[in-house]
């Protein structure tokens, strides 16, 4: 091992020291992952309740028998709070677990291109875009992964016949979808949402549940008091 340190060049330990550590906390992250310790660390993009997902996140542990009949308007300060905490976390890139899969990928193939013989400015341009490649991956894989456990928490066919409010503009005739914010099975949740009214709902309106469209897009009509 030392025999093996001593013959790199500055540039290839430099490279080495930043792929061995990186190395070790990914092995420790997957091993605590795969004993189920590691889902709730690191990167930012957890709610109180240790669960993401694409929009319903803050866990209020209302009650079973509590009324399902909220909007924005009914919230204390505290629940819009946590509203606003647990927004979409869409592709986070810049995460720990991004930083840790680049340094690993960059260390590791730059240092094999260089003892292969290849120019230093190739080998680090190389291994940089393969590092960012790597990033980019690793932010995917982990979304795709939170909302698989997200659906398999939530049954979204709950929110039918409920009540929530516009939480971002919903485009007329199922244009595009928007988000209303609703209590979903006890949590606060804010969820994907098209209408067929022939106006625009606006952030703010009551809406009512009618449809569920896509599977994780719910279908609303303005609220009839």
């Amino acid at each position: 091992m030392i025999a093996w340190w001593e013959s790199l060049t500055i540039l290839e330990q430099v490279l080495a020291l930043l792929a061995i550590p990186a190395t070790v906390i990914l092995l420790i992250q997957t091993i605590l992952l795969l004993i189920g310790l590691g889902s709730d660390g690191g990167d930012g993009s957890f709610s109180s309740s240790g669960e993401i997902s694409d929009g319903i996140d803050a866990d209020l542990d209302i009650g079973a028998d509590a009324s399902f009949d909220v909007s924005a308007h009914d919230m204390d300060a505290a629940d819009m709070a946590l509203a606003e905490m647990s927004g979409d976390p869409g592709l986070a890139v810049f995460t720990v677990r991004g930083f840790i899969a680049f340094f690993t990928v960059f260390g590791w193939l730059g240092l094999a291109m260089l003892r292969s013989g290849f120019h230093p400015v190739l080998s680090l341009t190389v291994a940089f875009l393969a590092g960012g490649a790597s990033m980019l991956l690793t932010a995917y894989a982990f979304v795709l992964a939170m909302r698989l456990q997200q659906r398999g928490n939530t049954d979204i066919r709950n929110a039918l016949g409920r009540s929530g409010s516009v939480y971002i503009r919903i485009p007329a005739d199922r244009s595009a979808p928007g988000k209303i914010t609703m209590v979903l099975q006890g949590k606060f949740s804010e969820v994907d949402a098209v209408t067929e009214e022939k106006s625009d709902l606006l952030p703010g309106e009551e809406v009512t549940v009618v449809g569920v469209s896509n599977q994780d897009t719910l279908l609303v009509t303005r609220k009839m008091f």
